[in-house]
């Protein structure tokens, strides 16, 4: 099943500026798929325009099969789930508790549902024991978790997830990417705008790569290991890749992208030349 169909889909500003253009491709429901571009290709626009954020020019977007424009905004809003790489703070909620609550409140749930389902969602997300904590100081790993649990309030099917790593020093950029992968396991359809190539390369079950608005290629997450498509896209292979690239005498017939292919390269490499040498 599919969870999105777009089909000669583009965006063109009210300037005449076109921002996408020709785009054709589907999202599997359940697969962790990302939209991997540099910074301008248009994949903030093109998770927007998924989110019936912003609506496309030219073109059409399926959600579950039937045009998105034919769905109540209410029903979106609660299947699918943004989650934007800026956070906007509340004015009117002082803590995380506060926060995360006013969703629940907003669902008109019981008080005691309310207490129980902000307790579950916080917990996922490892901030139940900074509940109390005043949003003004949190860390930027736990505003991004913050963020995640509260597109979690509507039970989503869907959730659209711009640039999550945006200035996450290395702890939070592994849990951040430890969280991902457990909303995935739960049965959440995920799907990451990033210009991040090395999580592309371990993460994701499906990518579409951009650039200047188009699609240069769509496919798995072996893209990221060909060296065309990448260049053509203005990006670099991943940093474990990179090494064998400077490796001109030695034939290797695909780059690793992930550290358990690149130790299995290493050894192969090394059994190869210790059996030269003893011939």
């Amino acid at each position: 099943m599919y969870s999105y169909m777009v089909s000669e889909g583009g965006y063109t500003l009210p300037n005449g500026k076109a921002v996408l253009s020709n785009l054709n491709f589907t999202v599997k429901s359940h697969e962790k798929t990302v939209i991997l571009g540099a910074n301008g290709s248009g994949k903030s626009t093109l998770l927007k325009a998924l989110g019936n954020q912003v609506r496309l020019t030219r073109g059409n977007v399926s959600l579950f099969d039937a045009p998105i424009v034919s769905w109540p905004k209410k029903q979106i809003h609660a299947l699918v789930r943004p989650v934007d790489h800026a956070f906007k703070p509340s004015l009117f909620h002082r803590t995380i508790w506060e926060y995360i609550t006013h969703f629940l409140i907003k669902q008109r749930l019981p008080k005691r549902d309310i207490e129980d389902k902000a307790k579950l969602l916080l917990c996922s997300v490892d901030l139940y024991d900074s509940r109390s904590e005043d949003m003004k100081y949190l860390s930027r790993t736990d505003i991004k978790k913050l963020q995640i649990a509260a597109a979690l309030c509507s039970n989503p099917k869907i959730m659209l997830i711009d640039d999550p790593f945006i200035g996450l020093d290395a702890n939070g950029y592994s849990q951040i990417s430890y969280l991902l992968e457990s909303l995935h396991l739960t049965g959440i359809t995920i799907i990451v705008a990033t210009h991040d190539v090395d999580f592309t390369a371990v993460w994701a079950d499906s990518v579409i790569v951009l650039k200047d608005g188009g699609i240069v290629a769509a496919g798995t997450a072996e893209l990221t290991v060909d060296q065309e498509v990448m260049a053509s896209a203005a990006l670099r292979l991943p940093m474990l890749s990179l090494p064998f690239t400077l490796m001109k005498n030695v034939r290797i017939a695909r780059y690793p992208r992930t550290l358990q292919e690149t130790v299995r390269l290493l050894y192969s490499l090394h059994t190869n030349q210790m059996m030269e040498e003893n011939e």
